[in-house]
């Protein structure tokens, strides 16, 4: 007769050598699978990215297409940055950096402005927000010392955000004053957005072109009970999938070879579905009929009898957004400058390095004919405001003599070399407008 002991540690041992196996297996379907050896640090870290909402490869928000998670409704300038969902570098305002000084509960001064500070505020498209936030105290450098910055620290505020366009920027400036920002000088640098995003935005899905981008996926769905009803279901899964994430992430499952193999593959199952019900979501929007919406989706609506019409309509708006700008920044005792920033599409701007071009103008962007289109009516209307006394200038052959590689993708951004010559350009146009005798910020 075995004893009872024996028994037991016979049990035992051969349940140890099962999970063993198991756990063997488990480690080689989770190789064949991925391609990589389990490591448990890696998978704990996915499910973190899965708890936390991070979900590679998704398309966020399937109702609003191709509007980025981090973008939100705003009452007034059309959409900004979510405070907590970009980076964690948004500010209350929804704005990357820090904001500027206010006044509150005060007609004149009383503010928080640091003493003996410059406040700049740029404003613009995504070209000028990250060239903003990634050298703000480069910007502040140029600029202190000289002219009308002499004896002040100057502080740079991000007022611009990637993808809008006029008279967004106009909004922004008249929104910020009239709740109490202090904004001592003004720098706008735009162009690009004006006349790109109505052509091969807003008129592809049949929103008035001065609407924001994407306007239409913004306000999708709002009174849609049946996509509401779909976006709902989506959401479930989506939850349950965060749920699942954290339960394999405590002990002992995290450190099981054949739990983090069985989370993978039901995570895997759930991310597909869930990324293909949002797609469907997504192509269902984007199909709906031209009226699909009413008014709250395609604002007025706006006929043009040619393209060339269209064209001249964007640049007519950029143009009077632009005097709008100067004339409000003028009545608040504002210094304000206009620059209208470079692209590669503009002939003669760039001595491509190799490589570059290919880079930089992709074969059937998007973007390319409008900017082809445009760009020549803005810097012809850009000499027209300048001859007017508007200060503008034009930055389009900023680059004209540089041949290393300045651009980073077909759009129209570029490397931290390129933003520092764009700013080292613009700093030097703005003394060399002061020292002329442009008007010097109040500073009240």
């Amino acid at each position: 007769m075995i004893s009872r002991g024996r028994k037991t540690l016979y049990f035992g041992a051969t349940l140890l050598v099962l999970c063993l196996f198991v756990e063997c297996m488990s480690l080689a379907a989770y190789g064949i699978a991925t391609g990589r050896l389990l490591s448990f640090a890696e998978a704990d870290a996915e499910r973190q990215r899965v708890r936390e909402g991070d979900e590679a490869g998704l398309v966020e928000n399937a109702d609003r297409g191709p509007v980025s998670p981090w973008q939100v409704l705003h009452p007034y300038l059309g959409f900004v940055t979510e405070p907590t969902g970009f980076k964690g570098g948004s500010n209350g305002y929804g704005f990357m950096g820090k904001p500027p000084p206010f006044r509150i509960g005060q007609r004149g001064g009383g503010s928080n402005r640091p003493r003996r500070a410059a406040v700049v505020a740029i404003f613009g498209g995504s070209l000028a927000s990250y060239v903003t936030v990634a050298l703000d105290h480069f910007i502040g450098t140029e600029l202190e010392g000289k002219s009308c910055f002499k004896g002040r620290k100057v502080r740079v505020v991000n007022l611009a955000l990637p993808g809008v366009k006029q008279p967004q920027q106009l909004m922004t400036l008249e929104y910020f004053l009239s709740v109490g920002a202090v904004i001592d000088v003004v720098i706008t640098l735009d162009g690009f957005n004006e006349v790109v995003l109505p052509i091969a935005e807003n008129k592809e899905q049949g929103v008035f072109p001065f609407y924001p981008r994407n306007w239409k996926f913004f306000v999708a769905g709002l009174k849609d009970v049946r996509l509401m009803r779909e976006i709902g279901e989506v959401e479930f899964w989506r939850s349950q999938r965060k749920h699942l994430a954290t339960l394999f992430s405590g002990f002992p499952l995290r450190y099981s070879a054949t739990a983090n193999t069985l989370w993978f593959y039901v995570d895997r199952a759930l991310g597909s579905s869930i990324s293909l019900k949002m797609v469907d979501l997504t192509l269902s929007q984007i199909e709906e009929g031209p009226d699909a919406g009413g008014y709250m989706v395609h604002g007025p609506g706006r006929r043009y009898k040619s393209e060339r019409e269209n064209y001249d309509d964007l640049v007519a708006v950029w143009s009077r957004s632009m005097q709008l700008m100067h004339e409000a920044s003028s009545a608040a005792g504002i210094a304000s400058f206009h620059f209208l920033q470079p692209n590669q599409r503009v002939p003669g701007s760039k001595i491509f390095a190799e490589g570059e071009r290919e880079i930089a103008i992709p074969e059937r962007h998007g973007y390319d004919q409008p900017t082809r289109k445009g760009y020549p009516l803005l810097i012809e209307e850009g000499k027209r405001m300048r001859t007017l006394g508007f200060p503008f200038d034009d930055l389009t052959m900023v680059f004209k003599d540089v041949a290393e590689p300045l651009y980073i993708d077909g759009c129209c951004h570029v490397n931290a070399r390129g933003s520092e010559l764009m700013i080292r350009e613009m700093a030097r146009i703005i003394h060399e407008r002061f020292e002329q005798g442009q008007q010097c910020p109040a500073f009240d």
